[in-house]
C-alpha cells in the first residue's frame, strides 16, 4: 500500500508535462512590466546574458556564484547523457545502499567517463530527521539545514569531474560528509577540510559561500509552501518543463551560468529514492539527488525570427530560438543568423531587402553587435546613427537590385509622345467625319455602288486601330496591355474584312460562267462578316479572362529598362491566324486583279491590301528581329509609323478617289470607261464591268469577256434599300440593249 501515494505523484507529473508546451518560454515579470512588453522582457534578460558571458560580472562571481536564466533550450544533443543518467539511478533505487558512499562515487566516476557530453557527475544523500529537527542544539545541527521551519539533514555530497585531458581519469571530490560523535581523531582532522554546513540568522544553512537551496539544480523537498505539495522538483523557477515523455526520471534545469568554470551549463537532476515500510508520504522516501552537468557554452543564440533566412536553423540542437525576433534589423532588412556568436547578442547580419540599398556600405549588410550597439545608444542617448547608418534605403523605381539611387527606368519624351498622339486622335476624329460624310453622299452613285454599310464599317475599324497609340501611350501595366490587343486585332480585323468581304463579293461574280442570276447583297455579306468578328472576339475574351497580358521589364541599355506587354503562345497563335487571313485576301485580290469595276473601287482595294500586308511584315520584323531592346520613345514612334502607313494609307485609297470625285461633282456620273465598253448603268450587282483577256461564258470580238452574273441585276438593287427620288429601271430598254449586245457577240 506504500506504493500509491508514489503512483498518484508519478501520475500528476506526467499530467503536468503533457499539457505544457514543451518549449514555451517562462513568463517573465520585471516590476512594473505587464504581459504586452513581452520583447522589452526579453531584450533586458539579453542584455543581462551578454554581460555575464562577456566578463561585465560586477558582484556576479563575489555573492554567488551562479547565475540561472530562464531560457528553454534544446536537449536533444543530450540525449544519451540523460540515458545513462537515469539508468544509474534506477540501479540505486534498486539496489538501495545509498549509505555505501564508496559505490556513489564509483557510480559518478562511470557516468563521467562512460559519456562524453558529461562535464560533471552528482550525488547528494539527506533525510529528514524530524524526532533531531525538535531537539537538536545549534552546536548539533552542523548537517541540518534549516529554512521556514523544515527542516534537511544533508549527509553526503560529492562530484566527478571531466578532467582536461581525454586519457585522464576523472577526479572524484567529496564535497561534504556528515560526521558522527563517536568518529575517531583522524577521520575528524580529515573533516575539518571539507565545507561546513553553517546556519545563518535567517536560518538558512550555507555550504561554503553558497546556500544548498541556491544552488541551481537543488529544490528542497520539504518546504511548507503551496508547491510543497506537489511533490520533488516543483520549484519551475529552476527546472524546465521541456519533456513530454513520463519515462523520464528527471528534469532539466534552465541554463546557468558557473562562475568557477566560466561556463554555461545545464544539469539533469534526478530524485533517487529508498522504500521503507514506515513511509507515508513521498518526502519521507527521498533520499537522494543524482545530477549530471552539460556544458552549453558552445550554443548560439538565434534573434532572427521565423522568416525564411531562419529557416534551415529552428531545428538546429545548436541553436537557442528562445529570443526569436529580438534582432533589430530595421523594417527595410532582413535578418539572418551567424554561427559562432556564443551567449552574446548581436549573432546575425542585417542585410538590406531587395528594392533596397545602403549608401554607406556596398554589400548592404551590417554586422548584428553593431546594430544592437546603435541601438542602445539611440534609446540611450537618442543617437541618430541606428536610423541613419542601418537603415536601407529603397533603389529607384523599376530597380530590382542597385548600390545607389541611380534611376533603372528609361526616361520618357512626353512633349514628343504627345505630339504623336495628337495626330492619332485627330484622325480618330477624321475617320468618324468621313462615316458621316459617307452617310450625307450615300446616295451619290461613286458610294452606292461601294457599299456605304461597308465603308462605314471599315472607318469604324479604322478609328480603333487609331486608338492603340491611345493604349500604349502611358507606362503599360495590365490594363493598358490588354486595350492595346483589344483595339489593335480587333481593328484589324474589322477594317480587313470588310475590306475583303467586297473584293470576294467581285471575285465570286466575276467566277460565275453561266448567264444565270448572281445576287449578293450586302445583308449576306454582314452576315457571313459576323463570324469573323464572332472568333475575333470569343479568342480575345478568352485571353483576356484567363491570361490578361501584363507589361514586362525589357531592358534597353546595361541597366536601363521599360515596361512592354508581354508576348507569349496567346500572341504567337493571334498572329498565325492574322497572317492566314492576310494570304488569303491577297489571292482573293490577286484572282480580281483584271476585273473592271466601276470607279475602280476593286483595284483601289487590292492596293490597300497589299499595303496592309507589307506593312505589317516589315514593322513585325523592326519589332522582333532589327530593334527589340529601343527606347520606349522609340517604340512608340515605330508604332505610330505603322498605324500611319497601314490605317491611313487605307483610307487614302479607299476613299481619297470617292471624295475626289464628289468635289469635282462626277460622284453621280459613271466613269467613261464603262460607257464606252457598252456597259448599262443596271449591269452589275457588284459594279462589274467588262474584264478583259479572261474567260467568260460569252466571248465578244474586240477579246473582251461580259461577266455572266451580272447581266440581270440592276446596280441600284445591290443589297441597299432603293432612296425615295431612284428612278425606276427601264425593264424594256434593259431587254433591247441586252439583245443588242447578244446579236453582236453572235454575228462574230
Amino acid at each position: 500500500m506504500s506504493c500509491w501515494p508514489l503512483l498518484g505523484f508519478l501520475l500528476s507529473t506526467a499530467f503536468r508535462l503533457l499539457m505544457a508546451d514543451p518549449l514555451a518560454p517562462p513568463n517573465i515579470h520585471h516590476n512594473g512590466g505587464g504581459g504586452n512588453n513581452r520583447t522589452e522582457q526579453l531584450d533586458d534578460l539579453l542584455a543581462e546574458i551578454g554581460d555575464v558571458t562577456s566578463g561585465n560580472l560586477g558582484s556576479l562571481c563575489i555573492s554567488q556564484q551562479f547565475r540561472s536564466v530562464p531560457v528553454s533550450v534544446r536537449v536533444d544533443a543530450f540525449e544519451a547523457a540523460r540515458q545513462k543518467a537515469d539508468m544509474l539511478a534506477r540501479l540505486l533505487q534498486d539496489l538501495g545502499q545509498l549509505d555505501n558512499q564508496e559505490l556513489l562515487k564509483l557510480l559518478i566516476t562511470s557516468a563521467v567517463r562512460s559519456e562524453r557530453t558529461i562535464e560533471t557527475s552528482r550525488m547528494v544523500t539527506f533525510t529528514k530527521p524530524t524526532a533531531l529537527a525538535s531537539s537538536a542544539s545549534p552546536s548539533q545541527s552542523n548537517g541540518l539545514i534549516r529554512e521556514q521551519g523544515n527542516i534537511v539533514n544533508l549527509l553526503f555530497m560529492a562530484h566527478a569531474t571531466r578532467p582536461a585531458s581525454p586519457y585522464a581519469d576523472p577526479s572524484v571530490k567529496v564535497d561534504y560528509i556528515q560526521q558522527s560523535a563517536s568518529i575517531n581523531a583522524s577521520i575528524q582532522q580529515q573533516s575539518t577540510t571539507l565545507p561546513k554546513a553553517t546556519s545563518t540568522s535567517s536560518g538558512s544553512v550555507l555550504l561554503g559561500n553558497t546556500a544548498l537551496n541556491d544552488l541551481p539544480w537543488f529544490d528542497d523537498p520539504f518546504r511548507s509552501t503551496p508547491q510543497a505539495a506537489k511533490g520533488f522538483l516543483a520549484n519551475w523557477n529552476k527546472f524546465m518543463i521541456n519533456s513530454s515523455n513520463v519515462t523520464f526520471l528527471g528534469w532539466w534545469t534552465f541554463p546557468y551560468y558557473q562562475c568557477s568554470s566560466r561556463r554555461w551549463l545545464l544539469t539533469y537532476t534526478i530524485p533517487v529514492t529508498s522504500v521503507s515500510p514506515t513511509s507515508s508520504t513521498a518526502a519521507d522516501r527521498l533520499d537522494g539527488l543524482l545530477t549530471v552537468d552539460v556544458s552549453v557554452s558552445s550554443m548560439d543564440i538565434n534573434q532572427c525570427g521565423d522568416g525564411p533566412s531562419s529557416v534551415e536553423t529552428t531545428a538546429d540542437q545548436q541553436t537557442i530560438t528562445h529570443f526569436s525576433g529580438t534582432h533589430k534589423c530595421h523594417e527595410t532588412s532582413t535578418c539572418r543568423f551567424e554561427r559562432g556568436y556564443g551567449w552574446i547578442r548581436g549573432g546575425y547580419t542585417c542585410t538590406c531587402l531587395p528594392g533596397y540599398y545602403s549608401p554607406f556600405l556596398k554589400n548592404a549588410t551590417f554586422n548584428g553587435s553593431h546594430v544592437e550597439l546603435a541601438f542602445r545608444n539611440k534609446l540611450t542617448f537618442n543617437s541618430p546613427v541606428y536610423d541613419q547608418l542601418y537603415r536601407c534605403l529603397p533603389c529607384s523605381a523599376g530597380c530590382d537590385v542597385c548600390v545607389d539611387d541611380s534611376p533603372c527606368l528609361a526616361p520618357y519624351d512626353w512633349p514628343f509622345r504627345i505630339a504623336l498622339l495628337a495626330i492619332s486622335m485627330s484622325w480618330v476624329l477624321i475617320s468618324i467625319g468621313l462615316m458621316g460624310a459617307v452617310y450625307k453622299y450615300r446616295r451619290l452613285k461613286v458610294f452606292k455602288v461601294a457599299s456605304p454599310t461597308f465603308l462605314c464599317v471599315t472607318l469604324l475599324g479604322c478609328a480603333i486601330m487609331y486608338a492603340e497609340m491611345a493604349a500604349i501611350f502611358p507606362e503599360l501595366n495590365t490594363p493598358a496591355c490588354v486595350a492595346t490587343k483589344w483595339t489593335r486585332h480587333m481593328g484589324f480585323c474589322i477594317t480587313f474584312s470588310s475590306l475583303l468581304m467586297k473584293t470576294w463579293r467581285v471575285s465570286l461574280t466575276y467566277r460565275v460562267k453561266s448567264a444565270h442570276k448572281l445576287k449578293l447583297t450586302d445583308q449576306q455579306l454582314l452576315q457571313w462578316m459576323v463570324p469573323i468578328m464572332l472568333v475575333a472576339t470569343v479568342y480575345l475574351g478568352a485571353w483576356t479572362a484567363s491570361d490578361p497580358p501584363t507589361g514586362e521589364f525589357i531592358l534597353t541599355g546595361p541597366t536601363m529598362k521599360f515596361t512592354q506587354c508581354t508576348y507569349n503562345w496567346w500572341d504567337h497563335s493571334l498572329a498565325i491566324g492574322e497572317v492566314f487571313f492576310l494570304m488569303w485576301g491577297i489571292h482573293v485580290c490577286y484572282s480580281v486583279r483584271r476585273a473592271e469595276t466601276y470607279f475602280n473601287e476593286t483595284k483601289h482595294i487590292s492596293w490597300a491590301v497589299y499595303n496592309i500586308a507589307v506593312t505589317n511584315i516589315i514593322f513585325a520584323s523592326f519589332h522582333l528581329l532589327l530593334l527589340p531592346n529601343v527606347g520606349p520613345d522609340m517604340k512608340y514612334l515605330l508604332g505610330f509609323v505603322r498605324t500611319q502607313m497601314s490605317t491611313t494609307v487605307t483610307i487614302a485609297l479607299v476613299f481619297g478617289p470617292k471624295f475626289y470625285l464628289v468635289a469635282v461633282g462626277r460622284g453621280d456620273e459613271h466613269d467613261a470607261r464603262t460607257k464606252a465598253r457598252g456597259v448599262t448603268a443596271s449591269f452589275s450587282l457588284n459594279g462589274l464591268s467588262l474584264a478583259s483577256g479572261m474567260g467568260g461564258s460569252c466571248a465578244g470580238a474586240g477579246g473582251g469577256v461580259l461577266v455572266g452574273g451580272g447581266m440581270t441585276e440592276n446596280l441600284e438593287n445591290s443589297g441597299n434599300p432603293p432612296e425615295p427620288d431612284d428612278q425606276p429601271v427601264d425593264l424594256y430598254r434593259e431587254n433591247e440593249e441586252l439583245k443588242a449586245e447578244i446579236s453582236k457577240l453572235l454575228t462574230v
